[in-house]
Order: C-alpha cells, then sequence, then structure tokens
C-alpha cells in the first residue's frame, strides 16, 4: 500500500472488522472479505461504466479560469495556516490538482478512479471503509456538484471528522456543465447552509467569488461559438466584429477595474458569484 497513513484507519464496511494486509490485496480477519489492491492502491469499488476517465490537466496557483486560481489561494491559504499534525482527507482528487499544496503535509487522496495520483479508490456514497472520526479536515474541490447523493455523503463525511473537524468546500455556480453526464447541481448559500445542519455541520464560514468581467467575456465567447450566424453571411460578419470588439472593450476595463473578489454573499448586492467557498464544522 504506497500511503500508509491508511492503515490503522480502514476498516470493513461490510462488518467493521480489521482487515489484514497483503501485498496485492487485504483480507478482512471477521468476515473475510476481500478487496483488492492495484498498485499500490486499494479498490473499494469499481469505477462507474459511464464514468469517462479524464487526462491530467496541470494546475498552479497562477494556472485556469479565476475560480480555479481562487481555489487554489483559498485552500493553500488554509492547508498553511492549519495545525502540523492535521490529517486531510481530499474526496475526489483526481490527477491530484492540489497535490501541491499538501505537499509536506499528512494527507490521503482518495477518488472513485484509481489514477496514479490516488491513495484508495472509493464510491463514498456506497460504502465507507474508514473508521469513525478519523480526520482533522475533509477537503472537497469542485465535487459535490458531481454527486448525485450529495446530502448523503455530506453526513457520511461528517461521521469521519474527528470532533471540532473541518469539511473544505468548493463548489461552482455560475459554470456550464462538465464531466457529463456526472453533473447534477449548483447550489446557492441557502442550499449549503441547509445541507450542512441536515448533515450535523455548523457553517464556519461561507464566501462567494465574484468576477463579473471573467462571466461578460465567458457568455460572449459562449455566443461565438454556438449562436452565430454562418460567416458566409453579412450578419455572421457583422456579429463577429461585434464580438470582437465587445472583448477589447471588456479587456480595457479589466485595467481599471478590480479582479475577481471573495465576499460574503450576505453583504454583497450581486447575485452572480462563479462559485462558494465554505468551511462546514462538526460540533466538539
Amino acid at each position: 500500500m504506497k500511503n500508509r497513513l491508511l492503515i490503522p484507519i480502514l476498516l470493513c464496511p461490510a462488518c467493521g472488522g480489521d482487515f489484514q494486509f497483503q501485498e496485492d490485496m487485504m483480507q478482512c480477519a471477521s468476515c473475510k472479505l476481500e478487496v483488492s489492491i492495484q498498485d499500490g492502491i486499494p479498490l473499494f469499488t469499481q469505477t462507474p461504466a459511464s464514468l469517462q476517465p479524464w487526462e491530467k490537466v496541470e494546475r498552479g496557483p497562477q494556472q485556469g479560469t479565476p475560480w480555479r486560481r481562487e481555489n487554489w489561494r483559498w485552500l493553500n491559504d488554509l492547508v498553511q495556516s492549519a495545525q502540523p499534525d492535521t490529517l486531510f482527507l481530499d474526496v475526489g482528487s483526481g490527477h491530484g490538482d492540489f497535490q501541491d499544496v499538501f505537499s509536506g503535509r499528512k494527507s490521503i487522496a482518495l477518488d472513485i478512479v484509481p489514477y496514479p495520483e490516488v491513495d484508495i479508490a472509493c464510491d463514498l456514497t456506497l460504502v465507507s471503509p474508514f473508521k469513525a472520526a478519523s480526520f482533522n479536515v475533509i477537503v472537497m474541490m469542485n465535487v459535490l456538484e458531481h454527486v448525485y447523493e450529495a446530502e448523503q455523503l455530506l453526513t457520511r463525511l461528517a461521521g469521519m471528522l474527528k470532533p471540532d473537524g473541518e469539511i473544505w468546500l468548493a463548489v461552482p455556480f455560475l459554470l456550464k456543465v462538465h464531466q457529463a453526464p456526472h453533473d447534477f447541481a449548483r447550489y446557492t448559500p441557502f442550499a449549503l447552509r441547509k445541507m450542512g445542519a441536515n448533515a450535523g455541520l455548523n457553517v464556519k464560514d461561507l464566501k462567494g467569488f465574484y468576477d463579473p468581467l471573467f462571466l461578460v467575456n465567458d457568455a460572449l465567447g459562449n455566443l461565438w461559438a454556438h449562436a452565430l450566424p454562418p460567416r458566409s453571411r453579412p450578419q455572421g460578419l457583422a456579429a463577429r466584429l461585434m464580438i470582437f470588439l465587445a472583448q477589447q472593450a471588456i479587456n480595457l476595463l479589466g485595467i481599471i477595474l478590480p479582479k475577481g473578489i471573495s465576499s460574503d454573499p450576505d453583504s454583497t448586492s450581486n447575485p452572480a458569484p462563479m462559485g462558494y467557498l465554505a468551511i462546514f464544522q462538526k460540533a466538539a
């Protein structure tokens, strides 16, 4: 097993017994359930047939959309401020988008696909192979919208947290459909607060990330790609010229207007965030 942090916190999801570990397999000492280990990764569930594994995309503090860059800044600041002995679980870690943020920290990467960067493959809506109160912090970055049983998952994660443990959550709001057919929802602050409460979690912090200029530019790109008449028509050429000029005007606005900002959604009149960043906390 490539991540030895897993060994003391795993239990059999069928009977709650302890596992005995071998090089390519683990077996429950009580009910004899067997879990295969592939390239050091325990495989508790199979990858859904409808899910197409995606290629690795390079991520970093200055890469991607403003929303992605804000995700990185927010998560990095939180990780840097955490206690040295904090144990993190990164749920939906994929190809290790935020792997560098956890460098030097005690962390476990979980995904339903056994990517090379993953430590354990498991669909937590189906089974939970972890002992109760195992983690100080559980991280889900742009994951919850891909989980149909989102409230069920939050409740299960709450049980995996130590007292005073936290869930750090990023969810997009104004974002195109992505990773179809596994893109199920967009959440408002009202939904996030209610879902947290239903899972027995308090909302410690909730911010929206707002970048109107990016949204306008993104909408113009969508218009260019999907709604213009053919270039062969005069209307098509005229429309493309107007969009080009509009984009140049937006770029000039970007010089004089502030970049994207994070703000309490209750203290802003802007109803159109790119997404929300939330910290849920379990009671002591």
